[in-house]
């Protein structure tokens, strides 16, 4: 409620940084307090003001080889904006693509639903693997990037749950001009001025 403005629209902001890419077995060495802060410099430096969101992972590989199997720690933010396409271009500068990274950002419209806003902060996590496609489109060839989504392997699973352990549940939570409020009656958020 807080985040949203008149004139702006609610979005879902997902950056995948190319950097870091963790390798498998060293999840525990990956510190989720560097990544936000590179995080609120990135924000900072592209304009975008209140927002909250989590830390998400996932284990992406690809079909072909084309680059090694690692855990992508990604931010996950709900805020909002006056123009969509012009805070994507902002940010794809700030987030370049790469071989294991094809879109590192991504900002559809925010659907207000509890799904959707926790979405970050899930405890179901999937394996993303990627692979080359071709289609065919209004008669001509296309070839894109297409990912399947399969289970985390025993020994990811294990891997990816000792570290949440081991980091907490707060640790993954982002707040941009917000700060939670516990009392008797739940948590609510807290616009800070």
């Amino acid at each position: 409620k807080h985040i949203d403005e008149p004139g702006h629209k609610l979005v879902a902001i997902t950056i995948v940084p190319s950097k870091p890419i963790v390798r498998p077995g060293k999840l525990n060495n990956f510190s989720v307090s560097n990544l936000q802060r590179r995080l609120k410099f990135a924000l900072d430096k592209n304009g975008v003001g209140d927002a909250i969101g989590g830390v998400d992972f996932s284990f992406n590989e690809d079909r072909d080889g084309k680059f090694k199997p690692h855990w992508s720690p990604h931010p996950y933010l709900i805020t909002t904006t006056k123009n969509r396409p012009l805070l994507l271009a902002s940010l794809k500068k700030s987030f370049i693509a790469s071989k294991s990274v094809v879109r590192p950002v991504k900002i559809p419209t925010f659907q207000n639903i509890s799904r959707r806003r926790s979405y970050a902060l899930k405890m179901h996590f999937k394996r993303r693997i990627g692979y080359d496609e071709i289609k065919i489109v209004r008669g001509k060839i296309r070839k894109c990037r297409n990912t399947d989504y399969q289970r985390l392997r025993a020994q990811e699973r294990l891997e990816l749950f000792k570290y949440l352990d081991q980091i907490g549940l707060a640790s993954r939570v982002i707040f941009r001009g917000a700060k939670p409020v516990v009392n008797l009656s739940g948590v609510r958020i807290k616009r800070i001025k």
